[in-house]
């Protein structure tokens, strides 16, 4: 859901008496509140995304109602939402109301029976429970005995089960009708007694021993005080003779009133449930003035307590002087009765007036002397000399003096500062260590000194290429738990760095992670189930909706919103739970994706699962090659890969494995991918096949897999793990794939099923009288299309033909023009008159001329400039007159050059 505030996913918890809003990002609780304190709650009618309710708060101590609105992303969510807390009120309420109910039944309710007796008869056979019943019924009175007898004889029923159920039937019956119009038997205190039959005799005999023994202890006090107060009275006026004290005369009529008083209100509390007997209360003993002389005696008793505590100093002296004259049955019960008997020390230092030391070991005495040693002052004279100093000193310092007393309470501000943020650091690197150690709550195998500095040697630079042999044997020797996921990205990167090409081009595969996670999933309800499956017994994921189960939300979520096709599978949240025990959340998100995306893990989570049954195919297939005894074995018993492997695929061997093997084989899966859980898998196998193959049945197999096969010790585990590193089936893996396929295409194309067969061949030979007719259509295609293509050629040669003629004429049009302008030059106007009309217009025109005229002007003034140097042409009319005839004979060159060469051309063609 979202919250108004932050436009962040919230998950609302609903518990068994609370509700909780809490931030999965933030791993924080942002609401709590019990179902006792909830108000009211409904759903939006307008807008069916919005819901509320409203709680009773304390606004200082002023009580008050906070009403609180949250909206969801869809409707669907908010129902969801209330139906929950509609069945959590529901179940609220009836838990309290059984639980009163319960409560209300006394010794003597007939319910009480009835309960007694189903209690007594369950788990019995039938025969024995019915025996018990009609024991049981023979001890009711006559009248209901025979009731329950005549409608008991009225039902026919030959099984035993089947009588005792009606016996309990009209049983139930009977009594639940004599419940209704039962009084409760009341205690004294009030309330009914408690709900506890077998032990009923015993609590009743020691509430009536206590009461006894109360009632004697208080017959006791009072005899001791009507001694004493005679005692007191006679010590006291000779004390108060010999002292000259003055007392009023009501003083020495009652000395000690409150004393008594006390000591009777005492002794009436001690009944069973704290509470006084109602004929001991101060309003049933004499109404009105009763409680107006108790009243008048309590107030008398406040006015008389300095006298009283003279009086009783007097009576601690004289008792020490003269040999104490306290009862002797007191001082029995003081010796015997008191917890803790008396220090002789103590005794010695009361009697001389001083106070005995408490105990204290001499680290306390040792502390008090050296932080806070005590300053005595041996006199009055000292006590006044400090006095004087104290007024003779200066009241106001000087500017001087409060300039160094301010930088020197700047510096020790600075130093607070500093050491407040070195403690906030050192708060916050204490808390990382200890949710470190939290996490990596599991036993690691003893790792040579050597191994842990290589390891340390190769995070020193991440980027550099590293052999992959020296990497198989850092895996071989093991990885520390503390280096182990820098490990992992190290692989990730090495791995990624010797195949560039792996790299995925997924869309959303670079998007952050903190825009993932604020986005909602629709695996959101799948999540929350499985995360309180996942290590349930380890700390770090043993609170519900903690960090631990929260960073594992985050993660998953992340995933299903990245990759839609797989969304959540169950097994998901092992594999992200275990990379969360060593790295962080964002770093376990990247790594989650290498593990699908490139190491090949993504397929068997698809929702056809059709990569996990290539899985199981290639696993048996292993099995038959290399553990020829195990498979014919598990042939024999009818135990298939599905049934043990499966969990050991879908997981990563996490969910039945103890996190020192599983951490172990996620080491060599980032390195090898998927090959690798089948290397521990059949090396599994193989370790423990002779105890496999003493297995008789299915049910020992099973067994034997699911408790003994999963407790490794560190010994086997380096050995499995070295094996496993040994270990190559790629080939094995790729060919095994291939011929699974193989075979479920053979498979799907087998006759053993007529009918499917018989359709698969009609439809055969439909596709086949398509496929003719499609043959035909592209025939006749084909050749309309060369026929078009033929005429396509035929018109481009034609239209190539038109344009070269075009071109052709064009070149012809401008000599013919150029020719008739020179010979317009040479002609007389008047001659050209006579030319006809419509051969004019090819004649040029008057501005056409001049503009002739001085072109030529023009080119044979640079003409000469250019034959001046020519020795040649030094007479103009012979120049002109060859020019003349030069321009003639390239007007006629040019004309039969082009005639000759569209000749040529249109005999090629």
């Amino acid at each position: 859901m979202l919250s108004h505030d932050f436009n962040r996913t919230m998950l609302f918890h609903i518990g068994r008496s609370e509700i909780q809003l809490i931030n999965p990002e933030m791993k924080s609780v942002q609401l709590n509140k019990n179902f006792k304190d909830i108000a009211h709650c409904c759903q939006g009618i307008k807008h069916n995304d919005h819901f509320g309710f409203i709680c009773r708060e304390l606004n200082g101590d002023i009580p008050c109602y906070v009403g609180y609105v949250f909206m969801c992303q869809i409707s669907a969510v908010t129902d969801e939402i209330m139906q929950a807390l509609s069945k959590a009120f529901t179940a609220v309420h009836e838990a309290q109301v059984r639980e009163r109910q319960e409560n209300l039944l006394c010794d003597q309710c007939p319910m009480r029976w009835f309960s007694m007796l189903c209690a007594e008869v369950e788990g019995m056979a039938a025969a024995k429970a019915h025996t018990t019943i009609m024991k049981r019924i023979s001890s009711l009175p006559e009248e209901e005995k025979s009731i329950l007898i005549a409608k008991y004889e009225g039902a026919e029923a030959s099984e035993t089960q089947i009588q005792n159920n009606i016996l309990m039937m009209l049983l139930r019956t009977h009594f639940e009708t004599k419940q209704a119009s039962h009084t409760h038997l009341a205690l004294p205190g009030g309330g009914v007694k408690p709900d506890n039959q077998m032990g009923g005799n015993l609590e009743s005999s020691l509430r009536r021993a206590k009461k006894s023994l109360t009632t004697s202890f208080n017959q006791l006090l009072k005899r001791d005080g009507r001694e004493s107060e005679s005692s007191e009275r006679e010590t006291t006026t000779e004390e108060e003779q010999n002292s000259g004290f003055n007392t009023n005369p009501v003083e020495k009529t009652h000395p000690m009133p409150a004393l008594s008083s006390r000591v009777k209100m005492e002794g009436l509390s001690d009944s069973p449930l704290g509470h006084r007997p109602r004929s001991s209360t101060v309003s049933s003993a004499g109404g009105d003035s009763m409680r107006r002389e108790f009243m008048a005696r309590r107030a008398a008793a406040k006015q008389k307590v300095v006298s009283s505590k003279i009086e009783c100093a007097v009576l601690d002296k004289t008792e020490s002087t003269s040999g104490s004259q306290v009862s002797p049955k007191r001082n029995i019960f003081l010796k015997v009765g008191s917890p803790t008997p008396r220090n002789t020390q103590e005794e010695e230092n009361s009697g001389d007036g001083k106070l005995a030391p408490k105990s204290m070991s001499f680290r306390h005495a040792i502390l008090q002397k050296v932080v806070s040693p005590p300053k005595r002052i041996d006199s009055l004279d000292q006590l006044g000399s400090r006095t004087v100093e104290l007024s003779t000193s200066p009241s106001k310092k000087s500017k001087q003096q409060l300039k160094i007393i301010w930088k020197k309470a700047v510096f020790q501000q600075i130093l607070l500062n500093r050491f407040e943020r070195e403690n906030q650091r050192l708060r916050a690197h204490q808390q990382q260590v200890a949710m470190q150690r939290v996490r990596l709550n599991y036993e690691e195998d003893e790792i040579h000194i050597e191994a842990v500095q290589a390891w340390q040697l190769m995070l020193t630079r991440p980027s550099a290429r590293i052999d992959s042999n020296i990497l198989h044997s850092g895996i071989k020797q093991g990885v520390p738990k503390s280096l182990r996921g820098d490990v992992w990205q190290l692989l990730m990167y090495q791995y990624l760095a010797r195949n560039s090409k792996m790299e995925p081009q997924f869309p959303g595969y670079n998007t952050p992670y903190e825009d993932m996670i604020k986005e909602l999933t629709s695996q959101h309800h799948a999540i929350l189930i499985d995360l309180g499956r996942t290590f349930p017994t380890h700390p770090y994921y043993m609170q519900t909706l903690g960090p631990g189960q929260l960073a594992l939300f985050n993660v998953l979520k992340a995933y299903s919103l990245l990759d839609k096709d797989v969304g959540y599978c169950q097994g998901l949240s092992f594999v992200g739970g275990v990379l969360l025990l060593h790295v962080e959340e964002e770093v376990a998100y990247n790594l989650l994706k290498h593990l699908m995306f490139v190491m090949g893990c993504r397929q068997q989570y698809r929702s056809d699962l059709i990569g996990l049954q290539v899985q199981m195919y290639q696993l048996s297939r292993l099995l038959r090659d290399k553990l020829k005894r195990l498979h014919d074995h598990f042939e024999e018993n009818e135990v298939t890969p599905q049934l043990f492997a499966a969990p050991w695929f879908l997981t990563l061997f996490a969910s039945q494995f103890s996190l020192s093997f599983v951490s172990r084989v996620f080491d060599l899966l980032f390195m090898d991918g998927m090959e690798a859980v089948f290397c521990v898998a059949l090396v599994l196998l193989k370790t423990h096949e002779e105890a496999l193959l003493a297995c008789d049945s299915f049910e020992q197999i099973m067994e034997y897999m699911k408790t003994s096969m999963s407790t490794l010790h560190p010994n086997q585990i380096g050995n499995i793990i070295s094996q496993a590193c040994d270990c190559s089936l790629s080939k094995e893996l790729q060919a095994y794939e291939v011929e699974y396929h193989v075979l479920q295409e053979e498979a799907a194309l087998s006759p053993l099923n007529n009918a499917e067969y018989s359709k698969l061949k009609e439809a055969n030979k439909n596709l086949k009288r398509q496929n003719l007719d499609l043959l035909e259509q592209l025939h006749h295609a084909n050749s309309q299309q060369h026929a078009l293509e033929a005429s396509n050629q035929s018109l481009q040669q034609s239209q190539h033909h038109l344009e070269v003629r075009v071109r052709w004429l064009e070149l012809e049009r401008g000599n013919l023009k150029q020719l008739v302008s020179l010979l317009a030059q040479n002609v007389p106007s008047h001659t050209l008159s006579s030319i006809p009309a419509n051969l004019q217009r090819f004649l040029p025109s008057e501005p056409e001329k001049k503009e002739e005229a001085k072109k030529t002007t023009e080119d044979k003034e640079k003409e000469q400039t250019k034959e001046s140097d020519d020795i040649s042409s030094s007479l103009p009319s012979q120049s002109h007159h060859q020019q003349n005839q030069s321009g003639q004979r390239s007007v006629t060159m040019d004309y039969g050059m082009m005639h000759r060469y569209i000749k040529n051309l249109v005999g090629h063609d």
